[in-house]
């Protein structure tokens, strides 16, 4: 009997404090980059302070028993005001195009955001099991903001400005799995999680 079992964890050591004050503007740009790969493509880009991102695959292939299981943990604690400036995270134009496989994407732009991706691939020959999808907020991700309130100080009329864009030329030509977080601004949690299980007679 062959039994494989694959286990993939994230676990940011500690508890990463963040005392939030006045930041300047933040960007983050993709531009004509990361396009014509074929198999994984991971990337984590962030713009500001105390950002957390991870992507995460495993891959267990047995011609019996098969087990796939990924956790993340992603733990923060802030305090203080936001004061925010502007904010973007921006994929331009003719980026992540023509990719063939796995791609995730982890961008941020401002301060105490956490993102992961997530993938479980179990390939077995009499039973698989992949997890890591399910219940995804309290497995996947288990994030954690504590501490003193946090007040956000930014209003309408301050001219501070919090946006995300997609060109409608990225990812054109693209196939496979695509995990794409784009956060913009203050205390943001995302997550993308995907198991897939297959059992092969």
């Amino acid at each position: 009997m062959r039994h494989l079992t694959s286990l993939t964890r994230c676990c940011l050591p500690g508890l990463l404090s963040l005392i939030m004050t006045a930041h300047a503007d933040t960007l983050a740009t993709l531009q004509q980059s990361g396009s014509g790969n074929s198999g994984v493509l991971s990337i984590n880009q962030a713009a500001g302070d105390g950002n957390q991102q991870a992507n995460l695959r495993n891959l267990a292939i047995s011609t019996d028993t098969a087990h796939a299981n990924t956790a993340a943990q992603q733990r923060l604690s802030a305090s203080g005001s936001t004061h925010a400036g502007s904010d973007s995270a921006i994929i331009a134009a003719d980026s992540l195009r023509n990719n063939v496989g796995l791609v995730g994407i982890n961008q941020s732009a401002g301060q105490a955001n956490q993102s992961a991706n997530s993938l479980s691939l179990a390939i077995g020959g009499h039973s698989a099991y992949a997890g890591g999808a399910i219940a995804a907020q309290d497995s996947v991700l288990q994030s954690a903001a504590t501490g003193p309130a946090v007040r956000n100080e930014t209003s309408a009329n301050s001219g501070q400005e919090q946006q995300t864009v997609i060109s409608d030329s990225a990812f054109q030509g693209s196939r496979g799995v695509i995990q794409l977080n784009q956060i913009a601004g203050n205390l943001n949690q995302a997550v993308n999680a995907l198991a897939i299980r297959v059992v092969r007679p």
